[in-house]
């Protein structure tokens, strides 16, 4: 009898011990698809809020295997060394992560990058100034703080579908640095967000593994990259497809009035400046790679139809690279996002960058 139940506890210490080592082989293998975070953000040197980068330093990450270098010039933008002093005309790129070049190999692989190396560089040079956790009131901040003083002569603002009115509601203090990248501040969370608008909480010990949440996204076509019938609409006001809704619940629209109002104020302080204005809008991975347009409850022409609705009667050029990367994927067997993430990899930013050269030419830059 008690070499059963010595035999019996030995089975069940393999087994605890099994556990323990796939969850700890598959936070690996969470961390190594998910890649190292970009430490580089820094307070707002202004103290005004938001956050900027750091300047003069080059980070190497790596997401899904793929190496990536971040290079910081003097300036505090993700680019190659500029000169402050004014040479040729200039184009000034802003935006979130996306613009930023998250995750682009290097900076001539961003989507910037790809539409600088289209332009006669002898007559135009481009900008870029994306920051990673950008919406359009740290955009708007960013143009009165620094960029007017480059004296740009266009700036185009990349707008991403997936978030950017959440982050201009949520604020210029959404977030707090630390280690010198940012987390959510938790405080305006509560403050702007109904609690029935917040993700749901996972309770169970379960759902809190690594290795459920591993074998969720290897049978998640979403995360694969692979195309899948419809959106479902997620009811948190932090996702991504929530904005992709037809019908938008109170605080959606509070959000999308004060987005719009916030880009009515960015224009008016590029036209008191003699600035011209533009607008590229940045689908979300779900957008591209779902085969239903639309139903009764969704369509993925929202929420950029507001912004592209804004744009004409503003006369603001405008550009929505969602129908280039919806048919690139489905004439093309080559993945646009690294493995198992929202980012996109080199021949997403290429694509991105040859769309905005070609709509550049022909309706921006005169």
């Amino acid at each position: 009898m008690r070499l059963k139940n010595r035999k019996g506890l030995q089975l069940l210490l393999v087994i605890a011990f099994l556990l323990v080592a796939s969850e700890i082989a598959s936070r690996g293998y969470e961390d190594f698809y998910r890649g190292k975070m970009l430490h580089a953000k820094i307070k707002n040197p202004h103290g005004t809020g938001s956050h900027r980068l750091m300047s003069d330093k080059v980070f190497h990450l790596n997401v899904s295997g793929s190496p990536i270098e971040i290079n910081l010039n003097s300036h505090g933008m993700n680019w190659h060394e500029i000169d402050h002093d004014k040479a040729r005309k200039r184009i000034a790129i802003v935006g979130d992560s996306f613009t930023l070049g998250c995750w682009s190999s290097t900076y001539k692989s961003s989507f910037a990058g790809v539409f600088e190396s289209m332009l006669d560089q002898s007559e135009f040079e481009v900008l870029n100034f994306g920051v990673g956790g950008y919406g359009y009131d740290d955009i708007e901040l960013q143009i009165s703080e620094d960029i007017l003083a480059y004296e740009p002569d266009i700036v185009i603002l990349a707008s991403y579908d997936g978030n950017d009115f959440r982050d201009t509601y949520l604020g210029l203090n959404k977030y707090k640095i630390i280690n010198n990248d940012f987390v959510w501040n938790d405080d305006v969370l509560k403050e702007k967000i109904p609690e029935q608008y917040l993700p749901q909480k996972k309770h169970s010990v379960i759902e809190r593994l690594s290795i459920v949440r591993n074998v969720r996204t290897l049978l998640d076509p979403i995360k694969k990259g692979e195309l899948f019938d419809e959106l479902t609409i997620d009811s948190s006001f932090l996702a991504e497809n929530f904005w992709s809704q037809k019908e938008y619940p109170e605080l959606a629209v509070e959000a999308r009035d004060l987005s719009l109002h916030t880009l009515t104020s960015i224009l008016e302080k590029l036209q008191k400046s003699g600035v011209q204005f533009a607008i590229v809008s940045l689908p979300y991975k779900e957008q591209i790679y779902v085969d239903s347009v639309e139903n009764s409850i969704y369509s993925i022409d929202y929420p950029q139809l507001y912004v592209e609705e804004f744009a004409k009667s503003n006369s603001i050029p405008y550009l929505d690279v969602l129908p280039a990367l919806r048919n690139y994927v489905r004439s093309h067997d080559e993945p646009i996002f690294h493995k198992y993430s929202n980012a996109l990899n080199d021949t997403g930013h290429r694509v991105i960058g040859e769309q905005i050269a070609l709509w550049a030419k022909n309706n921006v830059i005169n």
